[in-house]
């Protein structure tokens, strides 16, 4: 029986370093792609796995002040385009993410309270619900959306991550006019598109190797 136990053991840990390995791997062979192959879509499946991603994403006081705008229809994608300043990732990608950023904060806290807590914990609901709101009740409107906007950024990042392990590419964007998406779109007041992720398939293999800072470079022990 210990024997048995060992070689499971070993197995396991051997697993553990392969998906490791397949994960690094994977974050290697991305990159931001440029152009997709508009004749290539991504499956409904892996669209899925995506979206899990994102919904499982950790956010400040697991609030999530956002939500995402999932588009496939060519036409929108055309008119979002002309407020990307024409950058082609934006119509021939498979999916477009818009990661639109919700400042009505408190709202937001509400809601989420809602799914938190069953309704015979009263008490604990106020005590929680009270520290989430005060502790974001003094932050100034330009707080709350750098707040807001973070929490968008770690979500994004999971995005990105599931997409590599999918083999699906991707390209977050930042270069895009808020204001124009916010009328295509027809975005609440309290709304802001904050970054934009489009996937689907690459046209062309990259033209030049992925270039990053030395590990010497980027971290410092202490």
């Amino acid at each position: 029986m210990l024997w048995i136990s060992f070689s499971l053991r070993d197995i396991m840990r051997k697993t553990n370093m392969q998906n490791n390995n397949s994960f690094l791997k994977n974050l290697n062979w991305r990159y931001a792609a440029k152009s997709f192959d508009n004749n290539k879509k991504i499956s409904a499946d892996d669209l899925q796995n995506i979206k899990d991603s994102i919904r499982l994403a950790p956010t400040s006081y697991g609030v999530q002040p956002f939500r995402v705008i999932l588009i496939e229809n060519d036409e929108l994608k055309k008119k979002l385009r002309s407020a990307s300043f024409n950058q082609a990732q934006i119509d021939t990608c498979s999916h477009l993410f818009v990661f639109v950023a919700d400042l009505d904060i408190q709202k937001r806290v509400g809601e989420y309270s809602d799914i938190a807590f069953d309704k015979g914990n009263v008490i604990k609901r106020v005590g929680v619900e009270t520290m989430i709101r005060g502790a974001l009740m003094m932050k100034s409107k330009e707080e709350k959306l750098r707040w807001a906007t973070d929490q968008v950024y770690l979500a994004l990042g999971f995005a990105l991550a599931a997409c590599a392990e999918l083999r699906i590419d991707s390209c977050p964007m930042e270069g895009f006019n808020s204001k124009s998406y916010a009328e295509i779109l027809g975005l609440k007041d309290n709304e802001f598109a904050a970054v934009v992720l489009a996937a689907g398939y690459r046209k062309e293999e990259p033209s030049r190797a992925k270039v990053r800072f030395s590990e010497e470079k980027m971290f410092e022990m202490r």
